[in-house]
């Protein structure tokens, strides 16, 4: 509302200070959503569940993620994965000569953190299931 005694340096003052205050509010209310975890934060539950579940060949799920997922999917967050993050990694593991029934191996492993994540309502939903697991040789 215009005022004869309102000058304009006035009015953009109390306009800016307004804008600030909205800015102030939007930053709060963004702070207030909860953020996405990435891939490597959902890790450590599925080990819990792990130890707590008494799965037999621990150490070898956890040489799969310490040294194939987490260097590769560690730092994405579990709602930014998609199918074709999961072509990228089975493609990048058989250039590295991983063996079909390795990746097989290391494609369950994945499938259980993110299911894991889904059950604990983390992720909404496993993004990389339709992915077709790569089927190795059997022993």
């Amino acid at each position: 509302e215009w005022h004869p005694w309102t000058s304009s340096r006035e009015e953009q003052e109390k306009r800016a200070a307004h804008e600030a205050v909205a800015e102030i509010h939007r930053l709060v209310e963004e702070a207030k959503r909860p953020r996405a975890m990435t891939f490597a934060q959902v890790v450590p539950l599925y080990e819990k569940e792990l130890a707590v579940n008494q799965r037999i060949d621990v150490a070898r799920t956890k040489s799969i993620l310490d040294l194939h997922l987490l260097p590769f999917l560690g730092e994405r967050t579990l709602p930014s994965l998609k199918k074709e993050d999961g072509l990228d990694y089975i493609a990048h593991r058989r250039k590295e000569g991983a063996a079909e029934g390795t990746i097989e191996r290391e494609w369950a492993v994945l499938m259980a953190v993110l299911n894991s994540a889904v059950d604990n309502e983390c992720l909404d939903r496993n993004r990389l299931q339709k992915v077709r697991s790569p089927k190795g040789a059997r022993r």
